[in-house]
């Protein structure tokens, strides 16, 4: 059953939405796309925002990232309240190398244009391996 855009799901499509790490804008996601970014060890903050201007208070997910280890963050919508008065959120979750190969084997990865300047060097155009 397809959830997306019926308020009250907690699994819609993040469509349009951009990913940034602390206060770096990292990406706008597009349907059925996927982006790959390498990134230095360490704490970092991500989330998942509509505005696509500055980063979500409410959709926050922390990972530390250990060196030669990646990792696998999947993006969705989660929408509150009725037809009339909606809100929607992104919401990221970690999740498994398996599982993110699995939900993207019809997706492409995102067109460089979407990525923003200044991780352009370190943008991919594939899914790592599972190990």
């Amino acid at each position: 059953l397809a959830q997306t855009g019926l308020p009250g799901s907690k699994h819609g499509v993040f469509d349009g939405g951009a990913i940034f790490d602390g206060e770096q804008r990292l990406a706008v996601l597009r349907r059925r796309k996927f982006v790959t970014i390498r990134f230095a060890p360490g704490e970092h903050i991500f989330s998942a925002s509509y505005s696509g201007k500055h980063p979500a208070k409410n959709s926050h997910l922390s990972l530390t990232l250990e060196p030669e280890k990646n990792y696998f963050v999947r993006a969705e919508s989660e929408s509150q309240g009725i037809v009339v008065v909606e809100f929607e959120k992104g919401r990221l979750d970690n999740v498994r190398c398996e599982d993110a190969h699995a939900e993207l084997t019809k997706a492409d990865a995102l067109e460089k244009k979407h990525v923003s300047a200044a991780v352009i060097d370190r943008f991919l155009t594939s899914l790592p391996a599972c190990h």
